[in-house]
């Protein structure tokens, strides 16, 4: 936002309405943290299609939303009149977006453009998402050569593709400070030792059940194996990750279970520990 303000051009934001508290968090913590200079408006999407929290676990309900989601992105895009639309990586919002445009004729930029397992099942749906959103674009924003050569031998023309670098980097540089201090309540009291800190995530779809056992049992016998070790584990909203976690982690000293970071708190943290230990891919980056 703050570059292109720079040349005049005017920003207007659209985000999906999530369905729990901490998602719901994410946006207002991009809106504090990099405050965006020449927002017009920031259109929130309502939801009204019974897509509750028990759905949302339900992976045979995945689609639910997307229908609605394409309605209200059409009403945004007719009042705002956009002359491109950007979205960013590879969620489901980022395919409907694209395709909304689509129907409209609208330019689209996709920023993180050209990441590829080549696999449509994995990761699910999301390989599929960024597939679909790089037919649909106009403008290839790519993070690496790696991801542009994906483009080039897709066929996508070599003038529309632009090697902008990761944007999480360009996060780290806004989130992460030396003398920073925890907001968080467990991490203040806890203090977790630089370097000898194990981050640890784990929430994707396709773990819950037993390969989520498995990996909370090795991380049960590596914090036993290294006790001066501290593992910090920010537990998924998901009932079915934190009943895992708990039955198998809370007896375990030197394991703490806590509650969902934000960013700036999970940045430096990171920063700061001696290991990630994640399924996610999005914190393997950073």
């Amino acid at each position: 936002d703050r570059e292109v303000a720079r040349y005049g051009v005017e920003m207007t934001y659209c985000e999906e309405e999530k369905f729990n508290e901490c998602e719901k968090a994410l946006f207002n913590q991009f809106l504090t943290i990099l405050q965006p200079e020449k927002t017009k408006e920031i259109y929130i999407f309502p939801y009204d299609t019974g897509w509750e929290k028990s759905t949302y676990y339900d992976s045979s309900k995945i689609d639910a939303p997307n229908g609605a989601m394409l309605t209200d992105e059409k009403s945004v895009l007719e009042e705002v009149k956009p002359d491109v639309v950007l979205v960013h990586g590879d969620t489901s919002t980022t395919f409907v977006t694209a395709l909304a445009c689509f129907y409209m004729q609208i330019p689209v930029g996709h920023v993180e453009a050209g990441l590829r397992t080549h696999n449509i099942y994995s990761p699910w749906p999301e390989e599929m998402n960024r597939q679909l959103t790089g037919r649909i674009a106009t403008l290839h924003f790519s993070p690496t050569e790696t991801s542009r050569g994906n483009l080039l031998r897709e066929a996508v023309v070599d003038k529309n593709i632009s090697v902008t670098g990761n944007t999480v980097i360009d996060a780290f540089k806004t989130t992460v400070r030396e003398e920073y201090s925890y907001k968080d309540k467990d991490l203040q009291l806890l203090q977790p030792p630089k370097g000898k800190t194990v981050l640890v995530t784990a929430h994707r779809r396709e773990n819950l059940g037993q390969p989520l056992v498995n990996i909370c049992s090795a991380i049960k016998e590596l914090a036993l194996q290294f006790p001066e070790l501290c593992f910090i584990y920010p537990m998924h909203m998901n009932p079915a990750v934190r009943g895992t976690a708990h039955e198998i982690l809370d007896e375990c000293d030197n394991v703490n279970l806590i509650e969902p970071l934000d960013v700036e708190d999970m940045h430096n943290l990171m920063s700061r520990s001696l290991l990630v230990m994640t399924d996610s891919g999005g914190l393997q980056e950073e």
